[in-house]
Formats: structure tokens, sequence, C-alpha cells
């Protein structure tokens, strides 16, 4: 769970999830406290927290994502699980995420927040086609349909999570599906129930232009790094996957 100055919320979603969906499962909660000045830190701990990571500044939420996969890494977890600290999601949905995962039925799972049933009022009209526009364009680059490109709430094996090779810390998921497209793992949406809050701005999308900009600086990067893998062989036995030159 990244968190920043979320004191208010951060409580009742670490006390809303659910501990023992999976008698087979053990489910530890990590929280990531990017830089907070409200005492984050110290009211996820009161609420059951397993572990508190706390980055002296703010470095932003994938980067605080990143150090959270580490930390789970660490504890040797199967499945990786990042959800929001603000409440926009529902924490009883996480076995939802999860299961696809534990039955072998994906590496990444993503929830979708665009389906029928969902409030997105809140939302600006600017932000929503980008959204949309975003999300067309990884449709055509995987070659399977993308609704949500942006959900903050997404699942990973531990297949995943160990051969994720990230380009940066300005945006996350748009990196991770196009990472593990590349590396021929498989990814697939849920729909998931969502809240917007009238009055909350979003942190990682603070102006829509700037982070549209960056999402395509991002696939611009991610392509050259195929490019420059391909031109040097680098891994030749994932990249013949990936391209269909030879099967594992």
């Amino acid at each position: 769970m990244p968190a920043l100055n979320e004191a208010t919320t951060i409580g009742n979603v670490i006390r809303q999830i659910p501990r023992d969906f999976d008698k087979h499962r053990k489910l530890l909660i990590v929280v990531v406290d990017d830089g907070s000045n409200d005492g984050t830190s110290k009211i996820a701990r009161a609420a059951g927290a397993d572990y508190v990571l706390r980055h002296p500044v703010n470095m932003g939420v994938a980067a605080a994502i990143k150090s959270g996969m580490h930390v789970a890494l660490a504890m040797e977890a199967d499945v990786i699980c990042t959800i929001d600290s603000d409440g926009q999601f529902n924490p009883m949905q996480i076995p939802l995420i999860i299961q696809p995962i534990i039955d072998a039925e994906a590496d990444m799972v993503v929830g979708s927040r665009f389906h029928d049933g969902n409030s997105l009022g809140s939302m600006s009209y600017t932000r929503l086609l980008g959204n949309i526009i975003v999300a067309k364009m990884m449709s055509k680059i995987v070659g399977s349909e993308v609704t949500d490109a942006e959900s903050g709430f997404r699942a990973l094996s531990k297949r995943a999570a160990i051969n994720l090779d990230l380009v940066g810390y300005f945006t996350f998921t748009h990196d991770m599906i196009l990472d593990l497209w590349f590396r021929g793992l498989k990814f697939i949406e849920v729909p998931v129930k969502v809240q917007y809050f009238p009055n909350r701005k979003s942190r990682a999308v603070g102006n829509v232009t700037k982070y549209s900009l960056g999402i395509l600086a991002l696939l611009g990067m991610k392509f050259v790094r195929i490019l420059v893998a391909m031109f040097f062989k680098h891994d030749i036995r994932y990249l013949g996957r990936r391209f269909g030159i030879y099967e594992k």
C-alpha cells in the first residue's frame, strides 16, 4: 500500500483487508509511507500493518510501489497485490484480484474501473478521455483489450515480480503491462468497484498534459530497450518466445 498523508483513511482500509479468505495462505500487509508528515506510519502500524517502510522524502507513487515490491519479495511472497490507501478501491475485493494468479490463469491482474455500475462522475472529462486514449493505445500494442491502464489495484505473480524490468518512476501500470507482454507473460483485467471523492486531486496525474507526455516518453524508452536487447541478443530465449522465433 503506497501512502502519502493518508492518516484519515489508511487505518480503515487496513482494517477492511480480508486476512482469512484463504486458509492455505498468509496475507501480510506492507505499507510504504512516501514521506508523509501527518502520522500515516503510526496509524498504519496501529491498524495492523505487518511492515511499514518510510521514505524520508516524497519520491512518488511508482517509487513507493517499487519499494513495497522489494519488501514483499524479501518476505518470499508468491502473490503481490497493490491497493491505494485512500479508500478508492474496496479492500474486500482483494481475493477477486489475486485469485486468477493463485489459479495460474495469469501473471498480472488489473482491477478495471471502467465498467457498468461504477460512478466516475467526479473524474474530470480530460482525465477520463486521457484514460480511454491510453487504454486504446495499449490495447493495440499488446494485442488484447486493455480498458484501464492506470489502475492502482493490481496483482502480480512472484515470477512476474522477479522478472520486471521497469524504466522509471513516473508511472507504473503501463510499464508493467508492456514489460510482461514483452516477456510473453499473461495479463488480464477484472472489473472492480471504485469510489471517487469530489474534492480529491490525483497525486499521480497532477497535470493531464504532462502525464500524457510522460506516458509517451515511457513507451518510447521501453521500445528502445527492446530494440537494444534484440540488437545485442540479450536474453535471446525470451526474445525468441516473444517474437515467435522458437518455443520454450
